[in-house]
This record gives C-alpha cells, sequence and structure tokens, in this order.
C-alpha cells in the first residue's frame, strides 16, 4: 500500500512507484496475450484476372456445385443448369454438409479425386452475411474447393431472381 510521507510543513506525498510497476506488468501481460492469438485465414481459390476470360480456368459442371445464398435461410443449389433440377437445403450438419459430402463421393467415383469438387458460393444482394459465414464454414469442415463469385443471368434463369 502506498505511504504517506510527511515532512514536517509540506504537504502529504504518495509514493507512485507501486502504481508504476503494476501498470507496466499490466502493459507487458496484454501485449504478451495479443500476440498468442495469430489471424487465421481460410484458404479460397479466386481467379487471377476476371477481365481476360481466356486466363479464367475450365470447369466441368459435373464437378462443380452451385450454391445460391438469397433472403431465405437456405442455401438453393444445382449441379449442372442445363441437366438438373434447382433444390434448396439448410446449413445445418444434415443439410449443406451432407450434400457437399454427397457430391464429393460422386465426384470421387466419377473421376477418381474427390477434391476435384469445385462448389461456386454466389450470393445475392438480400442475403445475409451469416448465410455467407456458415457455408464458408461447411466448407471448410468439408475441406473443399470453392470459390465466391457473382450472379450471372444463368443462375438468373434457374432460380428466377
Amino acid at each position: 500500500m502506498a505511504e504517506i510521507k510527511t515532512n514536517g510543513k509540506s504537504a502529504p506525498s504518495v509514493d507512485m512507484t507501486p502504481m508504476v510497476d503494476l501498470g507496466f506488468l499490466l502493459i507487458t501481460f496484454f501485449m504478451l496475450a495479443s500476440s498468442f492469438l495469430s489471424p487465421k485465414v481460410i484458404k479460397m481459390l479466386s481467379p487471377a484476372d476476371e477481365s481476360d476470360p481466356s486466363k479464367l480456368p475450365s470447369l466441368k459442371c459435373s464437378k462443380s456445385l452451385t450454391l445460391i445464398l438469397d433472403e431465405t435461410n437456405m442455401a438453393k443449389y444445382y449441379v449442372c443448369p442445363e441437366s438438373s433440377q434447382a433444390d434448396s437445403v439448410d446449413f445445418s450438419s444434415t443439410g449443406l454438409r451432407k450434400l457437399i459430402l454427397q457430391r464429393q463421393n460422386e465426384v470421387k467415383t466419377q473421376f477418381g479425386d474427390k477434391n476435384d469438387l469445385l462448389i461456386l458460393v454466389k450470393s445475392t444482394p438480400q442475403s445475409k452475411y451469416k448465410q455467407l459465414v456458415d457455408a464458408i464454414d461447411e466448407m471448410h469442415i468439408t475441406a473443399s474447393n470453392f470459390m465466391i463469385a457473382k450472379i450471372d443471368q444463368q443462375d438468373s434463369v434457374v432460380f428466377k431472381l
């Protein structure tokens, strides 16, 4: 505890040395504690240059899965817009995760490697940020390759957006 010293007629003074020591201990603690947590980055595929379509990688639609996030709490999906029907699934482990794992198994049996599956995540302006985060979490849990893309005319026709 701080001692109050009195020197005869002068005003009492407080020894602040312990308070300065405590301040430096707190600064040291918070500097060390903040450096323990390093930011984690999620790996995401992105095209090199969208302005030149010849540089974009070609992708068979049978090796892809397209997810459309809209204002509902469901993810609409399709494999090939010409051949399959659009359907929707929720973000639970029995919904989107099961769909991704099922699609990975289909790609593995057809092409030999489940990592050939590329999931295109497309978000409408009405979708919520939480939906995108939930979708990316499922991609991370299932160790899927994914890319976030823009809604195009083909999606608007399939889902009547």
